[in-house]
């Protein structure tokens, strides 16, 4: 129930049609002061009573945020987390300007699929590629 909730996340459309309202006013004034409700579906009449495209609304000390363009900011951020990531995995792999690959450090034998052209984990390999 989104009276309970801290943080509702709205994100229900039926394409071509007015998104349906999930939260009502009543629920609005019934969830705590502090609480947030995100509405992803803003653009198409939105979930939520009172949100507005765009918009970052406070009402009865609920924020009640019109995400209409979250979802396209997503993808900067994912490559962003996903290229640190990457760069945490590797770093440790260059010492003294080597590339060496350490079979005692457990992150680098856990996703290490292969090496010197034997393949470590031919379960990988059997299951088309994805980690069983």
């Amino acid at each position: 129930m989104a009276i309970e909730a801290d943080v509702a996340i709205c994100t229900a459309q039926v394409p071509g049609k007015k998104a349906p309202k999930l939260i009502d006013e009543k629920m609005l004034d019934e969830m705590r002061p502090g609480s947030v409700v995100i509405d992803l579906a803003v653009l198409s009449g939105g979930n939520c009573a009172c949100s507005k495209p765009g918009e970052t609304i406070v009402r009865k000390g609920v924020k009640i945020i019109g995400a209409s363009n979250l979802p396209c900011s997503i993808p900067n951020h994912a490559s962003s987390l996903y290229s640190r990531n990457l760069l945490s995995l590797l770093l440790p792999m260059f010492k003294e300007g080597k590339f060496l690959i350490d079979n005692d450090d457990e992150l680098i034998t856990g996703s290490l699929i292969s090496k010197d052209g034997v393949i470590l984990k031919s379960e990988i390999i059997e299951n088309g590629g994805t980690w069983s």
